[in-house]
């Protein structure tokens, strides 16, 4: 980690000052003496921030947001911030120039959130839109019927329903976390997929698979024995041709192979002894 930009703090703990900071100035008046000279403070701290992540890489495209640490997470809004202290200024700038940069830099910050796929709709048409004419964009636009009063109240509607459907802020005025990041199921869970078997187990027995094929209809109950059963009443009743064919093959087979033993065994041929 290098300190030539952010000296010996950590970035955590500066992102803090520059937050307290900034919730300083907001609750100060425009018009006060040093009302300038605070925001300017407040942008070299997050200036020094960013430079700090830059370095760090903390950052990456190729990521996901379950990749990013929960300390991390409030380091993601710094280009937002500073886009907030550009409009802010109105001392010694041009304000024209001021309001371009803050637009690159709310740009910035869209850029990296929606790479982390935390822009949800309707938000993510709006990005769209203001990417293709950033200089020209604006909230309200002809989906939403015209620039009038009208188109103006539903695009706040809009808005508003889709930060309601949030369960609530994450981070509180000064970066700290309000609810806790839950990024696995339990620590239950997690150990019993460290020590399960790589492969894949039956999810049932071979007696749940029998009865789920019983009930499926693929297994006949009783098909053997209920054909016993039926050709033994045929045949107490009499029996049919079919029964009669089947007791002739068996006599006729019973009585080839009693002519294959005589042949095989002649008459007196294991009487060595003479005796009979």
């Amino acid at each position: 980690m290098t300190t030539s930009s952010i000296d010996d703090e950590s970035l955590s703990a500066l992102f803090r000052r520059a937050e307290a900071e900034r919730a300083a100035i907001e609750s100060s008046s425009p018009t006060s003496a040093d009302y300038g000279t605070r925001v300017a403070e407040a942008m070299t701290l997050y200036e020094r921030v960013q430079s700090g992540i830059t370095s760090l890489s903390l950052f990456s495209r190729n990521e996901g947001i379950d990749d990013v640490s929960t300390s991390s997470l409030p380091l993601l809004s710094v280009e937002w911030r500073l886009a907030e202290l550009e409009v802010a200024r109105w001392e010694g700038v041009d304000r024209k120039d001021a309001l371009r940069r803050a637009r690159e830099r709310y740009g910035l910050f869209l850029d990296l959130v929606d790479a982390y796929g935390l822009v949800v709709p309707p938000y993510h048409s709006l990005l769209e839109r203001f990417r293709s004419r950033p200089g020209e964009f604006s909230v309200v636009d002809e989906g939403f019927g015209g620039r009038g009063l009208a188109a103006k109240r539903d695009a706040k509607i809009a808005a508003f329903k889709a930060e309601k459907e949030l369960p609530g802020p994450l981070l509180s005025r000064t970066g700290k976390p309000l609810q806790p990041f839950t990024l696995v199921n339990s620590r239950a869970d997690r150990s019993r997929a460290v020590f399960r078997p790589g492969h894949n187990l039956p999810t049932m027995s071979v007696d749940e698979y029998l009865a789920e094929e019983r009930r499926r209809g693929g297994i006949l109950d009783g098909g053997g024995g209920g054909g016993a059963d039926d050709g033994g009443g045929k045949r107490g009743g009499g029996g049919g041709p079919d029964d009669d064919r089947g007791d002739e093959d068996v006599a006729t087979y019973k009585a080839r192979a009693w002519d294959d033993f005589k042949d095989d065994n002649p008459r007196g041929s294991g009487n060595t002894l003479n005796m009979g």
